[in-house]
């Protein structure tokens, strides 16, 4: 039997907690290279679309209709990639 994370909690939280959160697994695994030598997507893979959701959450700060779906995207690819790497662990 196959058991799938419990990774519900990517759409619960908010923006912030999911920068943390996902900081945190993000530096968790880069410690524990040993453990998780090839995780797929790669951990830059992850960092590199944190980033983009780090950048347009600030972008959607300011407001606007374009700059805020532009976080939801960001956010949508981000924890769609999220989920692809916990099925990694």
């Amino acid at each position: 039997m196959i058991v799938k994370p419990a990774i519900t909690w990517l759409n619960r939280v908010s923006d912030a907690d999911l920068r943390a959160k996902i900081g945190t697994i993000l530096q968790m695994m880069a410690e524990n290279a040993a453990i998780y030598d090839d995780p797929a997507p790669t951990l830059a893979t992850v960092q590199s679309a944190l980033d983009d959701f780090i950048g347009k959450t600030a972008a959607a700060a300011d407001g606007g209709r374009s700059v805020t779906e532009a976080k939801k995207q960001a956010r949508k690819v981000l924890t769609v990639i999220v989920r692809q790497l916990a099925s990694y662990v």
